[in-house]
C-alpha cells in the first residue's frame, strides 16, 4: 500500500521531528567542537611540533621548506617519533570515524521512534540504546553502498578512457565529428554519474530508515529500499529535491553572512555571530533533511514478509 504523503507534509513532519528531538542537535555539535579540539591537539600539534624538530621555526621557513627534509624524519634519528604520531592520528581518525557512526546510528534510530510513535520522548538512555542497536548493521550498510558509489566511480571513469582512446582520429573531418561525439558522450556520462551517484545516497538514506523502523539484516534493508524507489520512483525525485532545497539553504545563509560582514560596525557584529551560529544551523538543517527522508520512505514503504523478520512483524502487529 502506497502512502499518500506530499513533500510539503514530509518536509513539515521532518522540521516537527526535529524540534521535538532538539538535543539531537545539542549533541551533535558538542561532538563536533570536540572532535576539532581532538583534532587540533592529536593532529595539528604533532605536525608542528615535527616541523620544528626539522627546523621550520617560523612561517617564513615554511614557506621555503626543503622537501628533501620532510624525509630526514625517516631517518633513524626520527622514525620512532614520526611512527608514534602516525600511530596517533590513524587512532584518532578510526575513533571518530566510529563517534560519527555511533551518532548516525543513534539520531535514525531516534527519528524513527519519533516518526512511527507519536508518544516517544527523548531520553539520553534512548539515544544510547539506539546507537548500540544501529552501530554494526549501520557499519556494514554504509560499507556496502561506499563501496558501491567506488565501482559506479571505477566503471565510469574506465568507459570514460576507452571511448577517449578508441575515439581518437588523425582526419580533421572526422576529428570534428569526433570531437562532437566526444562532448556530447562526456556530458551523458556525467549525467548518467550524477544520478547514478545520487541513486547511491539515496539508497543510503533510505536504507538506514529501513534499518531503524523494520530492525532488519543489511541485504533486506538494501533490498527493502532498492524495491521502494523502484515501486515509487517519487521517493528517488523527493530526495533530489530535498538535496537541492538543503544546498541552497546553506548557501544563501553563507551569502548572507558574507553580506552582512561586509557592513561596517554592526553588520561586523551580526557576521560574526552569524559564523559561530552557522555550525549549529547546518546541523539541524541536515536533520531535517534526514528526518523528511525518513518520514517519506516510512510513508512510502509496506512492510513484506521478505523483507521482515517475526519480531518487525509482532512489533507493527500487520493485519
Amino acid at each position: 500500500m502506497e502512502g499518500t504523503m506530499t513533500f510539503s507534509d514530509a518536509i513539515k513532519t521532518g522540521i516537527n521531528t526535529v524540534n521535538k528531538n532538539w538535543m539531537l542537535v545539542i549533541i551533535n555539535t558538542i561532538t563536533m567542537m570536540v572532535s576539532m579540539v581532538g583534532f587540533a591537539i592529536i593532529v595539528i600539534v604533532p605536525v608542528v611540533v615535527l616541523l620544528l624538530i626539522i627546523g621550520a621555526d617560523s612561517v617564513h621557513s615554511f614557506e621555503n621548506l626543503d622537501p628533501q627534509q620532510l624525509f630526514a624524519l625517516f631517518d633513524t634519528k626520527y622514525l620512532g617519533l614520526a611512527l608514534f604520531f602516525g600511530v596517533l592520528v590513524a587512532i584518532y581518525s578510526v575513533f571518530v570515524m566510529a563517534a560519527m557512526l555511533f551518532l548516525y546510528g543513534a539520531s535514525s534510530g531516534i527519528i524513527a521512534k519519533s516518526i512511527s510513535n507519536n508518544e516517544f520522548v527523548f531520553s539520553f538512555n534512548s539515544f544510547m540504546s539506539e546507537g548500540k542497536r544501529l552501530f554494526t548493521p549501520m557499519l556494514g550498510f554504509t560499507s556496502l553502498t561506499g563501496f558501491l558509489a567506488i565501482v559506479i566511480l571505477a566503471v565510469v571513469v574506465a568507459v570514460f578512457f576507452i571511448f577517449s582512446y578508441f575515439s581518437y582520429s588523425g582526419d580533421v573531418t572526422a576529428g570534428l565529428a569526433v570531437t562532437f561525439i566526444k562532448y556530447l558522450f562526456v556530458l551523458i556520462m556525467v549525467t548518467v554519474a550524477f544520478f547514478m551517484f545520487n541513486c547511491t545516497l539515496a539508497l543510503t538514506f533510505y536504507g538506514s530508515a529501513a534499518l531503524a523502523f523494520n530492525n532488519v539484516r543489511i541485504i533486506a534493508a538494501l533490498k527493502d529500499s532498492f524495491r521502494v524507489m523502484v515501486e515509487a520512483p517519487i521517493t528517488f525525485w523527493f530526495f533530489l529535491f530535498t538535496m537541492f532545497l538543503l544546498f541552497s539553504v546553506k548557501m544563501l545563509l553563507m551569502l548572507i553572512t558574507i553580506l552582512m560582514s561586509a557592513i561596517p560596525l554592526i553588520g561586523v557584529v551580526f557576521g560574526f555571530t552569524l559564523n559561530l551560529a552557522m555550525p549549529v544551523i547546518f546541523i539541524y538543517l541536515t536533520y531535517i533533511f534526514m528526518a523528511s527522508l525518513f518520514a517519506y520512505y516510512y510513508d512510502k514503504a509496506a512492510f513484506k514478509t521478505d523483507t521482515v523478520n517475526d519480531e518487525t512483524l509482532i512489533e507493527h502487529q500487520i493485519p
